[in-house]
């Protein structure tokens, strides 16, 4: 299985920290609710990634525990 994570979005022509550091930009209304909602689809695609990765961790280190368990009991 593979854990990569891909994040796709519309192409810009700037990079933000580069024209919220640019004194001579200001953003106007609708500017500035679309960066707060590729924020919010961001940090929402961050947690669904790592409540997933979290869950398979969890599953795996358990999976490990039973195994040792059944290992030790059956003395393999």
């Amino acid at each position: 299985m593979s854990l990569s994570l891909y994040l796709v979005f519309d192409y810009m022509v700037h990079d933000l920290a580069g024209l919220a550091s640019s004194p001579k930009i200001k953003f106007t209304e609708p500017q500035v609710r679309a960066v707060k909602c590729y924020m919010h689809q961001l940090l929402l695609g961050l947690e669904h990634y790592h409540s997933v990765v979290f869950q398979q961790i969890l599953y795996f280190e358990m999976f490990k525990k039973k195994l040792y368990l059944l290992m030790e009991q059956y003395a393999f």
